[in-house]
């Protein structure tokens, strides 16, 4: 796990993203977090991200108040779906440099970050902490670190995140299959 030292991997992290300064700081910590592994270093512009947690926080209440109302809290599949939506749409990295030389490695991985480093940031931040959730869930046998990203998968989202129109209900549903419990369908049909 990329963030497992940022503070975004926390129970009860969605209320402490209602905060736009704790919302800001976590992004920031995280972004550069994920830079690094590839040897880059981003420029975030914090405007982008005040209006991607503006707009996160407006869906949120929005759900809480019209479309989940008897529903005790919105999951979080459903959050980072939204979340995912609107740090790809701002798009926060406003610049992306190298700062390690990659001596006789592929520079595959280097450049794909290069060409979807909004998109990659925020695929990672939401896949990550639907993966912390599942592993704490109550009855939950995983690990957080069980869950990797596969390259393949990130590479199309990254593709669709930055070319497609993908909505946070795609991106929610996108998550919820990911990390569904491959059973779930055989005990639905037989209740």
């Amino acid at each position: 796990m990329l963030l497992h030292q940022t503070g975004l991997l926390a129970p009860g992290v969605f209320d402490d993203l209602q905060d736009e300064s704790v919302f800001v700081s976590l992004m920031r910590l995280c972004y550069r977090r994920i830079a690094l592994e590839f040897g880059c270093r981003v420029t975030l512009n914090e405007t982008r991200l005040l209006e991607a947690h503006q707009f996160w926080a407006q869906d949120m209440e929005r759900l809480r108040r019209f479309e989940l109302p008897t529903s005790a809290s919105i999951d979080q599949f459903e959050q980072v779906g939204h979340l995912v939506y609107w740090l790809r749409r701002s798009s926060p990295i406003v610049a992306c440099e190298c700062v390690e030389p990659v001596e006789g490695e592929d520079e595959g991985p280097r450049a794909f970050f290069l060409k979807y480093d909004s998109q990659y940031c925020a695929l990672v931040l939401g896949f990550e902490l639907c993966a912390f959730h599942c592993a704490n869930a109550v009855g939950s046998d995983f690990y957080a670190s069980d869950y990797q990203l596969d390259r393949d998968f990130a590479e199309v989202m990254c593709h669709f995140l930055k070319v497609k129109s993908v909505s946070p209900h795609a991106l929610h549903l996108i998550f919820k299959s990911l990390f569904a419990d491959p059973l779930f369908a055989v005990r639905s049909a037989q209740l």
